[in-house]
């Protein structure tokens, strides 16, 4: 009896141990996060009988909080997680009503969009702890340099971090520009011959890139397959813009092919031709029942079946849903119809924020461990294609949260 006690009081510390170490107190939370909402906002409680959603009001969020987006959007509204009574809480609130709130910076032609608070307080740890999972020790490293080089402290309000700095510095600024018209228009008639021919040689690699600033080729582009047409897209980074096929299709990030490479894209810097309507240019088959489903020629149930699409795949869309409720889309270079009802939809605006689960050698559902080790504890199992949120990831591993659940997945069962 004594032993089994004993081995209970173990466990319980083990258990207790962790718990303890994941506190966040408020002021960390916000520095580790990289939305705030804009005005104050209504949240929400949501219930469902499968077909119609019911959202409930249960309080409001001040203006200027700092916040994590979980969900894609359902009816208007997207999950949230915030920060209340000394933990982390989860409601639904309505779109467009957060921003973005990051610190964004290009070193060596790689660009980082750091939380905004942290960086304001030049808080190294915060930094450093937001960083380990996504970047390498040197690129760490090369932040935390500028940082320092950047000054001093400043701390700031979270409720008027974007909102009297900028406009009280573009304001003030023009004043003296403005009052000097003279000289500028003395030496007018020299700058005019230099101006002309500093277009020409800029517009050449804007043409015909090469390669894209800011990005790396990640591999070669595939050889060209039978019935295999892949998607024509328009991107654009840091002012550089063409045309280039895509890949792979990810609700944060994609694979695109220029002059015989790939690269890896935010999906939100890329386009495509689409009858779509604003928020549904992306799809996700996130209907569990099956493993996979079928890509149609035509937009109807008797129509001829051209590909078996998994649970979890994320599709281009050309066209909205028709009237035999099939959806038009783009799936690994193939165009044709899958059935609206297996879909939900997102514009692949936000980076870093949702992924889904994807079927690995034919499995309908995907473990989630409490850390990156398939000897750890299992959180739990969720069905394939059950869109989670990206939290951080590694070469071999990526921590999601789902359904207020935070584990570890291996990265070949995640598609983001």
């Amino acid at each position: 009896m004594l032993k089994k006690t004993l081995s209970l009081l173990l466990a319980a510390l083990f258990i207790i141990a962790p718990l303890s170490a994941m506190a966040l107190t408020e002021s960390e939370w916000n520095k580790g996060c990289r939305f705030k909402t804009i005005t104050d906002v209504i949240l929400y409680t949501r219930s469902t009988d499968g077909k119609v959603n019911t959202f409930d009001p249960f309080g409001t969020l001040p203006a200027g909080s700092y916040i994590s987006v979980v969900s894609t959007e359902i009816d208007g509204k997207r999950q949230i997680s915030y920060f209340s009574d000394d933990s982390t809480a989860y409601a639904w609130i309505d779109v467009d009503t957060w921003e973005w709130a990051v610190h964004h910076l290009e070193l060596d032609g790689t660009h980082y969009y750091l939380p905004e608070l942290a960086w304001a307080e030049r808080d190294e740890n915060a930094i450093r702890e937001y960083m380990r999972y996504y970047f390498s020790k040197a690129q760490i490293d090369a932040v935390l340099d500028a940082m320092a080089k950047a000054g001093p402290a400043e701390p700031i309000a979270p409720a008027a971090t974007l909102i009297p700095t900028p406009v009280a510095q573009p304001t003030a600024e023009p004043a003296p520009v403005v009052v000097e018209p003279a000289p500028e228009a003395t030496y007018a008639p020299a700058v005019i011959p230099t101006a002309e021919p500093t277009p020409e040689p800029t517009a050449e690699p804007i043409a015909i890139p090469t390669a894209i600033p800011s990005l790396t080729p990640v591999g070669t582009a595939p050889a060209a397959r039978e019935n295999i047409n892949y998607l024509d897209v328009t991107y654009e980074v840091d002012g550089v813009s063409g045309t280039a096929k895509l890949i792979r299709l990810g609700t944060a990030y994609s694979l695109i092919a220029i002059n015989g490479l790939t690269y890896s894209i935010e999906t939100s810097a890329i386009t495509w031709d689409t009858d779509a309507s604003e928020g549904n240019r992306i799809a996700v088959v996130n209907h569990v029942v099956l493993s996979s489903y079928y890509l149609r020629k035509y937009g109807n149930n008797g129509s001829q079946r051209l590909a078996n699409v998994p649970a979890g795949a994320v599709l281009a869309v050309l066209e909205d849903s028709n009237s035999d409720n099939y959806t038009h889309v783009c799936y690994n270079g193939m165009t044709g119809y899958i059935a609206t009802s297996l879909l939900s939809f997102t514009d692949g605006e936000d980076p870093m924020a949702m992924g889904v689960l994807s079927a690995t050698v034919g499995n309908r559902s995907v473990y989630l461990w409490s850390a990156p080790s398939l000897s750890e504890r299992e959180v739990g199992k969720w069905p394939v294609g059950t869109v989670v949120t990206i939290l951080e990831y590694t070469d071999n591993w990526v921590r999601v949260e789902v359904d207020g659940f935070q584990g570890w997945v291996r990265s070949d069962s995640v598609t983001y």
